[in-house]
């Protein structure tokens, strides 16, 4: 039986890695497309993870339950903690602090989800370029299941993450 293209959905998923060397690495991605020829690497390999990224097109009921978490679908199911913010502080200051409270649980600013762009930049005093949502150099969210007032930052376990490496989010109701 032969699958249409219009039957396949794209997934992500990890494929483990010794990261001992790019012989190993080589050799990896040989084996990926001989057993799944619609498989590729996906993001940089990084020193120190265990894993490869990979994206591959398989059949719709292959799919089920291996369909990627969202950011939003991924801080929700990570540890939050809600921050009370102080009016009297700027909103550069308060990011800081939240920066400051990820980095202090050994993780780094993964993600900020916003509900609404516009409440957000005038919170901010900025405008956030449409091309490339990103603050610091942490990516932007906008997700519209949060209210317009919050927003998250997520800390993830990679300085380039994925949704599934979120591990804690610090929820902000803005004043």
């Amino acid at each position: 039986m032969s699958t249409r293209s219009d039957e396949l959905v794209r997934i992500r998923h990890r494929l483990p890695y010794s990261g001992k060397g790019f012989d190993v690495l080589g050799e990896t991605i040989k084996a990926i497309g001989k057993a799944h020829p619609h498989a590729q690497k996906i993001g940089p390999l990084e020193v120190g993870k265990p894993y490869i990224p990979i994206e591959e097109l398989v059949p719709v009921e292959q799919a089920e339950g291996r369909l990627p978490l969202t950011v939003h679908d991924a801080a929700r199911r990570a540890r939050m903690e809600e921050l009370t913010v102080d009016s009297s502080k700027s909103s550069f200051q308060t990011l800081y602090e939240m920066c400051n409270i990820v980095q202090e649980e050994g993780l780094f600013p993964g993600y900020f989800v916003i509900g609404d762009k516009g409440t957000f930049q005038k919170w901010l005093g900025v405008r956030l370029a449409i091309s490339r949502m990103s603050l610091f150099g942490t990516p932007v969210i906008i997700q519209q299941e949060i209210p317009e007032d919050v927003f998250l930052l997520c800390g993830t376990d990679s300085k380039d993450p994925e949704p599934e490496d979120i591990k804690f989010s610090l929820k902000a109701t803005l004043p």
